[in-house]
């Protein structure tokens, strides 16, 4: 079934990508300003899972982030939704098949760290997968180092509101107690959401090279007094759409150079 996935996409697609960005929740807004070159409904593509929650768009896009030819996949899938470990890694799996190298995975965040402010831009150097689903046994590191350290770089010198740190993924739906926010940050957690960890395994076993960039959409420190909607959480993606789109624009220009 992915050969047809892969022909079907294949066959609607000008340009061999360099890099696919997949979206989490609202960040498609990021990318309303990109001219589109291609609009693929996953709902249309040959075994492929599409997402259904709200935020979470059911297409892929063609476009140009600067000169990087680009896939971006404008939602995933979630165990909470009843989706299996299998059909999440899906698109990853599509990613790798169509002979793309490198990869952006976006998400949004509630921030445990002291230090974060929601629109913050997390940086994930390490991850913590506490929905225990796995299907890669052996991955010492999920992220690409290289690419990881220039992105830093480019930003070190700027008062940019960027920052890196360790992501925690939980089944979810629901938003965690003070208990768990207070276990998380024992652990060395810095912030926490409800996708990515398994499919960042998943990449970095396919032998992608990654980035994730996590958005931090609420702070556990205000969100236990009053409680974070899902609502919410698309309304700060949204709001950070400018700052996610110049940060995934520049980490796109180091692919760029030799």
């Amino acid at each position: 079934m992915m050969d047809e996935a892969v022909s079907f996409v294949s066959s609607r697609i000008s340009a061999s990508p360099k890099l696919a960005i997949i979206c989490g929740s609202g960040m498609m807004s990021a990318f309303e300003n990109d001219a589109i070159h291609t609009q693929i409904d996953l709902r249309e593509t040959p075994g492929m899972p599409a997402p259904t929650l709200n935020g979470h768009v059911p297409h892929i896009l063609q476009v140009n982030i600067g000169n990087v030819p680009t896939l971006i996949f404008g939602g995933r899938c979630h165990l909470y939704e009843g989706f299996s470990t299998l059909e999440i890694c899906k698109q990853i799996d599509l990613i790798a098949a169509l002979g793309i190298k490198n990869v952006i995975q976006t998400n949004a965040v509630g921030g445990i760290a002291e230090n974060l402010r929601i629109g913050d831009i997390v940086l994930v150097d390490d991850v913590i997968d506490f929905t225990f689903n796995s299907v890669v046994l052996n991955t010492t590191s999920v992220i690409d180092h290289f690419w990881f350290h220039e992105l830093m770089l480019t930003f070190r010198s700027r008062r940019a509101r960027f920052r890196s740190g360790t992501y925690a993924q939980v089944l979810g739906p629901n938003y965690e107690t003070a208990a768990e926010i207070g276990m998380l940050k024992t652990i060395g957690a810095d912030c926490v959401g409800m996708s990515t960890a398994i499919e960042a395994k998943h990449a970095r076993g396919k032998g992608l090279s990654q980035l994730i960039l996590s958005l931090v959409t609420n702070v556990h420190s205000v969100s236990l007094e009053t409680p974070v909607q899902h609502t919410d959480v698309i309304a700060e993606s949204r709001n950070a759409a400018k700052q996610m789109r110049e940060v995934i624009g520049r980490a796109a220009l180091l692919l760029e150079i030799p």
